[in-house]
């Protein structure tokens, strides 16, 4: 058993992101074997309440990031290496100290940040493994984001685009540099971390994400809803809202629209722009955030998920698979999801109208839509339960505790020094 420190940027519950995702079910898996404390930056509520009951974390500590100025020097910055520490530098130094005491305190054999922005605050810790959950590359969502919107831009925004990824770029250059291990999600974006870190390509390792037995379990029992289809997630997460309106104007509007195809889009934060399309169209549904989401996906019969820009690995894809729902995709769309083959586990669909013509075909063919959508929970079955994924991360905290601390662990005080 290994004494675990978890640095989290924002307190892993409940569970209506993809990030609190991320944190969440790792820590829950790792809790089995391992102790866990929590540290995460927030403010104190029923939610920090609901965790602690859960039992997953000894303790869980809130740091409250201050509400004051920033220092100019950060807009000087040619990485987002040390952000933090160049914009809040006394802040920066009170969360080091607060986090060497909690190590000191607890013993902790293994600090794991989630997400890997959060580097700058344990890369000069001492006597401790350090693991960073990089799950999608950044510099890889950027490139993949300004080479989708290049052409629209205004010079000023395709300069400040340009300097954003030049900034993760070279932070994520450097990451393996103060870790032991960094933990990615997907074979893209491990790719990619690699290629920015090929002398230590050996630190890289891909461990995906996983849908909850609760959710292997759902048993739906409400009517199904005909004749339509449905997408779900953050609806202002970049990736989500340019893959909406894609499919709003790419293959709703021309080609579903007039065959009175209901779409449901499902998720928080929906912007004007989405609001508009239900207020133009009255078989767009914009339903905001449902508590019951897998209760309601369970009854439509077709997922679309038409991806534009991003990386990493779509939860929203592993949980259709697992409710046997037909997934309509593009490449991108299931790049992350080893295994997934087009025409067995989801239908394939690139251009705007093969997205239309393969959901006016399947619409039509139920025990098609069965066959397939069986063939996906199966896979789900075989690779992407959290308790397999927690078998990945244990053993990871297990290679790294088996072995002695290597040449890398500097100590705080000769870092400061030479600072």
């Amino acid at each position: 058993m290994a004494n675990l420190l978890i640095l989290s940027k924002d307190l892993p519950y409940p569970l209506d992101s993809g990030n609190t995702l991320r944190v969440y079910h790792p820590c829950r898996q790792l809790a089995k074997k391992h102790t866990c404390v929590l540290v995460t930056f927030g403010e104190p509520g029923r939610h920090v309440e609901e965790l602690e009951n859960q039992g997953i974390f000894k303790e869980i500590h809130l740091i409250r990031p201050p509400d004051g100025p920033r220092s100019f020097r950060r807009h000087l910055r040619w990485s987002n290496q040390h952000f933090t520490k160049l914009a809040m530098p006394e802040f920066y130094a009170e969360t080091v100290r607060f986090l060497e005491k909690q190590i000191r305190k607890h013993r902790s054999d293994v600090v794991i940040v989630f997400p890997d922005i959060l580097t700058e605050f344990v890369e000069s810790l001492t006597n401790v493994r350090k693991i960073a959950d990089n799950c999608d590359s950044t510099t890889l969502s950027y490139e993949r984001y300004y080479a989708h919107q290049k052409k629209k831009m205004s010079t000023r925004r395709k300069l400040s685009t340009w300097l954003t990824l030049q900034r993760y770029r070279n932070f994520e250059r450097k990451m393996a540099d103060a870790h032991d291990r960094i933990v990615s999600i997907s074979p893209a974006d491990l790719d990619k971390l690699k290629k920015l870190n090929p002398a230590s390509a050996h630190k890289i390792k891909l461990i995906p994400n996983g849908v909850h037995a609760e959710l292997l379990a759902h048993a739906g029992s409400e009517p199904p809803i005909d004749n339509a289809i449905v997408f779900w997630g953050n609806l202002n997460f970049a990736p989500n809202h340019a893959a909406v309106q894609y499919f709003y104007h790419k293959v709703y509007q021309p080609y579903l629209s007039s065959q009175k195809i209901k779409w449901y889009i499902v998720g928080k934060n929906a912007g004007p722009a989405i609001q508009a399309m239900a207020a133009a169209d009255e078989n767009i549904i914009v339903t905001g955030f449902i508590e019951s989401l897998y209760d309601f996906a369970a009854r439509i019969p077709i997922m679309v998920n038409p991806m534009q820009i991003g990386s990493g690995l779509k939860n929203k894809v592993l949980e259709a698979f697992a409710l046997h729902r037909l997934v309509i995709s593009n490449a991108l769309g299931v790049e992350a999801i080893i295994g997934a083959q087009p025409g067995t586990h989801y239908v394939r669909a690139e251009q705007p109208i093969e997205f239309a013509d393969a959901i006016l075909n399947y619409m039509q063919k139920p025990l098609e839509r069965k066959k397939i959508g069986t063939n996906a929970r199966l896979l789900v079955e075989e690779k992407y339960t959290w308790d397999k994924i927690g078998q990945d991360w244990n053993r990871l905290v297990e290679e790294l505790t088996a072995t002695g601390l290597g040449s890398s662990a500097v100590s705080f005080e000769a870092l400061r020094r030479r600072a």
